[in-house]
């Protein structure tokens, strides 16, 4: 539903409600790996409780409030592996990949190729 929601108001090109359903993608990947966060739209936060401590996500900001370094830590590689996640797939339906390796099929299969490179480079760190 968010996934649909994000699609829709980037093509509408409608930034707030872009950002409110970009934010509810992120909470939701967030929560499979971190536990269910509490989302406030408003202020784009999500508050979660992982390992023990309480941990607080600005996402305007990407940052992360943590009393547990090692926490803090997990969560920061978690939103940056999520953004790219989120911009490789919005990106990917609606303009043509600098690898070729997206969009390929509309134009006659040019670039076509393995995703083993482009995991290599977005995945590991």
């Amino acid at each position: 539903e968010a996934e649909g929601a994000h699609q829709a108001a980037l093509a509408a090109r409608d930034k707030a409600a872009a950002a409110a359903a970009r934010l509810r993608i992120v909470a939701a990947m967030l929560g499979v790996q971190f536990g269910e966060p509490v989302l406030d739209v408003a202020s784009q936060t999500l508050s979660l409780h992982v390992d023990g401590v309480d941990a607080t996500v600005r996402y305007a900001s990407r940052d992360v409030d943590c009393d547990d370094g090692a926490v803090k830590a997990r969560m920061e590689t978690a939103l940056e592996r999520i953004d790219m996640a989120i911009a490789d797939s919005s990106l990917a339906r609606t303009l043509p990949s600098v690898s070729g390796l997206s969009g390929s099929a509309s134009r006659g299969g040019a670039g076509a190729g393995t995703r083993a490179g482009a995991g290599a480079e977005a995945g590991t760190g």
